[in-house]
């Protein structure tokens, strides 16, 4: 766009007039034209110096444009060089060669060892846990089972997965993707069971109070299963003791799965049922 605006020289007829007139005429023409020529030339300058400074404008903006793109590349490259890190840790050894365990793979007449069957969790219960199973509200369908040590808890749940492992890898993305949007913390790290995951987030209890929660998840993935295991309380803590942690270690590596033949589509919830005898949880009453 330009903002100086040139002047225009009046064009006038010059009447039948002598010679003197004629001559003092093209004199006041000659002064105008001399007057005018400055003028003309600043103007053009301002114009031009506009210009300029737009276009240096504009080529700034261009710089940040590029600037943006080369960061967001930079950004995309590290994520996939961290996604690459971690999916090469999971493939680095065989992280179920001390459990978990497939049915197939374990002889439960073997032993005399207590474990509940859960259908398609066989588990060792923690010594002295209380054992708790999540319900859904919506289907009544049992989703997790929790053993609570004192202030400490896992809580189990397994899924269909694929015949070749990768499963792990894009849950991991979708923990991420959550955390992030509620506003939460979240990192891998190596554990006992390959890649795992550490949250922390922030909650709301029913009194109101808001508190901090971390937790620590850890998966394994066998024949078309995967195995997963939410640490929280104070096993989950950075600082937590090793004889806390151990009889949790234990107890994930001890569990059996059983995935059965039907065919389910990849991340579906293997069904969990009721121990028998075990009648179920009663919901609480409307307040």
């Amino acid at each position: 766009m330009i903002f100086g605006r040139k002047k225009k020289k009046a064009t006038e007829e010059t009447p039948a007039t002598d010679v003197a007139e004629v001559e003092a005429d093209e004199a006041v023409d000659a002064d105008e034209t001399t007057a005018d020529e400055p003028t003309d030339a600043a103007d053009e300058a301002t114009t031009d110096d506009v210009d300029e400074t737009a276009d240096a404008g504009d080529d700034t903006e261009d710089v940040d444009d590029e600037i943006e793109e080369v960061n967001e590349d930079l950004d995309a490259e590290a994520d996939d060089a961290e996604t690459e890190r971690w999916t090469n840790y999971d493939l680095s050894r065989d992280w179920r060669e001390d459990g978990p365990f497939d049915f197939e793979e374990v002889d439960l007449e073997a032993d005399e060892v207590r474990r509940i069957d859960f259908g398609s969790l066989i588990v060792t219960p923690l010594p002295d846990c209380e054992i708790r199973i999540q319900v859904s509200p919506d289907t009544q369908q049992i989703i997790s089972i929790l053993m609570v040590v004192g202030e400490s808890a896992i809580e189990l749940s397994a899924y269909a997965a694929p015949r070749t492992p990768g499963l792990w890898a894009e849950i991991r993305e979708q923990i991420v993707e959550q955390t992030i949007a509620m506003g939460g913390e979240v990192g891998m790290a190596e554990g006992p069971f390959g890649t795992e995951v550490v949250r922390k987030v922030y909650l709301q209890a029913p009194d109101g109070r808001q508190f901090e929660q971390i937790s620590r998840t850890w998966a394994a993935e066998g024949p078309r299963w995967l195995l997963r295991g939410i640490l929280v309380g104070q096993v989950a803590q950075p600082d937590a003791p090793e004889e806390l942690l151990h009889p949790f270690l234990d107890t994930f590596a001890d569990i059996i799965v059983r995935r059965g033949d039907n065919p389910m589509p990849q991340g579906d919830q293997l069904p969990l049922n009721l121990p028998e005898g075990v009648e179920p949880p009663q919901p609480a009453p409307q307040a």
